[in-house]
C-alpha cells in the first residue's frame, strides 16, 4: 500500500513541476496594428535632368556640336552658381538614323547629352533659363526634397508608433482587454515625398508645402 501511495505522490510531483513549461508553450493574445505618421516639410532642394540633342548628317559635326553646347551649359550653370560637384552627366550617345523609303533623306546623325543637376530648390527657375539660354533643348521631371528628410522620417516614425498605440488601446478597451507589452515592430515603405513633378515650366519653383510618411506594423501583447 505505501508502494501505491508513493508512485502518486511522485507522478503528481512531475505534473506540478511541467505545468509552468506547458503554459510558456500556449500563443500570447496578441494585437496587431498598422499606422501612418507624417512630418510636414517645405522643400529646400531640387533635382533635375537637362540634356542636349543635336542631329546632323557628319559624325563630326555632331561630335563638334554636342561638346561646345555641353561646354556652354556647364558654364551657364556655373554662372548661376552650381557648382561641379552638383552637375553629374547622365547619359551621352551617338546613333545613326538610316534611311527610309526611296525619296528619303540621307542618313544622318543623333547626338545626346544629359545633365543630372542638384540645385535649391528656389534655384530652379534661374537654372533652368540659364541653361536653355546655353543651348539645352531637353528639361526632364523634377524632383522637389528636403536635406532633413532624415530627421523628418524619424519624427514621422514617432508619430506612426504613437498611432498604433493608440489603436490598439481602442481595440483592447472594446475586447476588454489590457495591453501588457510590445511583440515586435517593423517599419513598412516610407519616407516617399509627394515634391515631384514632371515637364516642369521654365519659371517652376518649389511646392509650399509636403510631407514625409513612415509606416510601422505593431504586434501588441494583451491579456
Amino acid at each position: 500500500m505505501r508502494n501505491v501511495l508513493l508512485t502518486a505522490v511522485v507522478m503528481w510531483t512531475v505534473t506540478a513541476a511541467e505545468a509552468p513549461a506547458l503554459a510558456d508553450q500556449q500563443p500570447a493574445t496578441t494585437i496587431s496594428v498598422s499606422a501612418t505618421g507624417y512630418a510636414d516639410s517645405t522643400p529646400d532642394i531640387a533635382k533635375l535632368t537637362l540634356g542636349v540633342h543635336v542631329q546632323d548628317s557628319s559624325a563630326t559635326s555632331v561630335v563638334s556640336s554636342l561638346t561646345t553646347t555641353a561646354q556652354a551649359v556647364r558654364a551657364a550653370l556655373h554662372s548661376v552658381g552650381i557648382a561641379d560637384a552638383d552637375i553629374k552627366i547622365a547619359n551621352e550617345s551617338i546613333n545613326q538614323q538610316p534611311e527610309q523609303g526611296p525619296a528619303a533623306a540621307p542618313a544622318s546623325y543623333m547626338g545626346y547629352v544629359g545633365f543630372y543637376v542638384r540645385t535649391t530648390a528656389d534655384q530652379v527657375g534661374a537654372v533652368i533659363d540659364a541653361a536653355v539660354a546655353a543651348g539645352a533643348n531637353q528639361t526632364y521631371g523634377i524632383v522637389f526634397d528636403s536635406s532633413q528628410r532624415d530627421a523628418l522620417y524619424r519624427q514621422a516614425l514617432a508619430q506612426a508608433l504613437e498611432s498604433a498605440r493608440a489603436q490598439a488601446e481602442a481595440l483592447a478597451k472594446a475586447a476588454h482587454l489590457t495591453i501588457t507589452g510590445i511583440q515586435s515592430i517593423s517599419t513598412g515603405p516610407g519616407a516617399a515625398s509627394p515634391y515631384s513633378m514632371s515637364m516642369p515650366p521654365m519659371t517652376a519653383g518649389p511646392p509650399i508645402q509636403g510631407s514625409i510618411y513612415a509606416v510601422v506594423n505593431v504586434v501588441f501583447k494583451v491579456k
